[in-house]
């Protein structure tokens, strides 16, 4: 196992109003974001929440991200993975963070399937932002594809747990072109 390390500064006590160090947190996160978590400490169902916002760095691989970790699949989180209920979380992602694109997939589906670095990582649901469809491209005829924020959600029916690594990757097929992946 390789060793971790960790950045850290130290400062003894030092009187500071909340505003130079406030200032002081926003000049510094201008270059690199803020990364902020939130863990629930359940034990079956863990669920929690990671954001990196506000980065712009030229950095290759540091993307701004909202993950929301979902509890496995259980009769305690069942309601969550209804599809009415899936698609509110997503929308209310969308809507508040206006990412260029979003998914809900599993981990297993995740590691199924190969992807290059700036491609979308195609789920259960998937969406896909204006800006980052092709202007000249279309959508290929989709049975479950709905405008949300300033794209599109496509779905790949109604049950999480139904969809196989086949069904995605014939969506990220079947999307081609349509997708501008090197603006990811």
């Amino acid at each position: 196992m390789s060793a971790t390390f960790y950045v850290g500064a130290y400062w003894g006590a030092r009187r500071e109003d909340v505003e130079p160090c406030a200032r002081r947190l926003q000049d510094f996160l201008e270059d690199l974001g803020c990364n902020i978590g939130i863990w629930n400490g359940g034990e079956p169902d863990s669920a929690g929440l990671s954001v990196h916002c506000g980065g712009y760095t030229a950095v290759p691989g540091i993307l701004n991200n909202c993950v929301i970790h979902l509890p496995g699949m259980s009769a305690e989180s069942e309601a969550l993975y209804e599809v009415g209920v899936a698609r509110s979380l997503m929308a209310a992602v969308v809507e508040c963070w206006e990412p260029d694109w979003a998914t809900w997939t599993s981990h297993e589906l995740r590691e199924a399937l190969p992807f290059q670095t700036g491609e979308v990582i195609v789920g259960w649901m998937t969406y896909l932002s204006s800006s980052l469809l092709r202007r000249e491209s279309r959508l290929p005829a989709l049975p479950n594809v709905e405008e949300v924020g300033d794209g599109v959600l496509i779905t790949l029916g109604d049950d999480a747990a139904a969809v196989s690594a086949d069904d995605v990757l014939a969506l990220r097929r079947s999307l081609g072109g349509a997708v501008a992946s090197e603006d990811v």
